[in-house]
């Protein structure tokens, strides 16, 4: 975080903190450089989560003395795998539905898609093939699953309008 002129810690430097989306907390270092607050968190944040970093009133004080207010920044990592959308109706007439999506290419990984039920549909490599009408979910992760997104399936009988 910047500020417009030269900065020090104040009393309460050390009551920043990084919290995740479930409101756990990120173990970080906190330093500051000239002007400006370094947060480095100790372990890799997770793929496409929401972040709060909460920086305490008079955590930072300028040359004078005036220390700074109460400052929160909300910010959401990026994405691992890009979907173009994330629930989906497919007619159990159609052959197939295709999921158009994107791997992040700082990511060198393979990622595995699957049906929770393919009783209802099958998928592969992101085309969709219904079996059955019904609801269900297909998950894309990483090789290692320590990242998902889900896609919400509905199948069922599409009656064009004429």
């Amino acid at each position: 975080m910047n500020f417009d002129e030269a900065i020090y810690k104040s009393h309460n430097f050390n009551y920043i903190t990084l919290t995740n989306q479930a409101g756990s907390v990120i173990s970080i270092t906190k330093s500051i450089d000239l002007n400006r607050i370094v947060i480095t968190p100790l372990q890799p944040l997770r793929y496409g989560e929401m972040y709060k970093l909460q920086i305490q009133s008079s955590a930072v004080a300028d040359m004078f003395g005036n220390r700074s207010l109460e400052k929160e920044l909300r910010f959401t990592t990026e994405q691992l795998i890009y979907l173009n959308r994330t629930n989906v109706t497919v007619d159990i007439n159609a052959p197939s539905e295709t999921i158009l999506y994107s791997v992040n290419e700082k990511y060198n990984g393979e990622i595995t898609w699957s049906s929770l039920n393919e009783t209802i549909v099958t998928v592969v490599n992101g085309v969709l093939y219904p079996v059955s009408e019904g609801t269900t979910s297909v998950l894309v992760s990483t090789a290692d699953g320590k990242y998902v997104r889900t896609i919400n399936v509905v199948v069922k009988n599409v009656v064009p309008i004429t």
